[in-house]
């Protein structure tokens, strides 16, 4: 993948189809519409919105605010600075998780700074 189209590798979440999905594509026949059942972080979807072979890119994903989350910068249309989020620390990542509304912020946060992006328990265990 080249440097311009790190960007496709969507949101990070264990199991990231990142590494492979331009060779997914190229497996895939072309059609109307792609859905992305299991969309996860999104890699699919974006390479597959890019790629030119659908008329449309359909992502799922359970969490509405991670479907929103990758919708808005997909658009480039959030209203966080995401350099904000680029440490974090287990006592504030803890205060997002408990005390933060449901929002596309709070979910790239949680998502971003969970271990195995579950959105529950910090990056780092204690020790480190």
């Amino acid at each position: 993948m080249k440097l311009k189209d790190k960007w496709k590798r969507g949101l990070p979440y264990v199991g990231n189809k990142g590494q492979n999905a331009e060779q997914i594509m190229e497996v895939l026949p072309d059609g109307k519409r792609l859905v992305d059942v299991f969309g996860g972080g999104g890699c699919v979807s974006l390479t597959a919105a890019s790629s030119g072979k659908w008329d449309e890119v359909v992502y799922n994903d359970r969490r509405k605010t991670v479907v929103n989350l990758l919708k808005s910068l997909i658009e480039d249309n959030h209203h966080f600075d995401l350099m904000k989020y680029v440490y974090m620390d287990r006592e504030t990542f803890n205060n997002w998780r408990d005390n933060m509304p449901d929002s596309i912020e709070c979910t790239l946060v949680l998502t971003v700074w969970s271990f195995g992006n579950e959105l529950i328990g910090y990056m780092w265990g204690k020790k480190i």
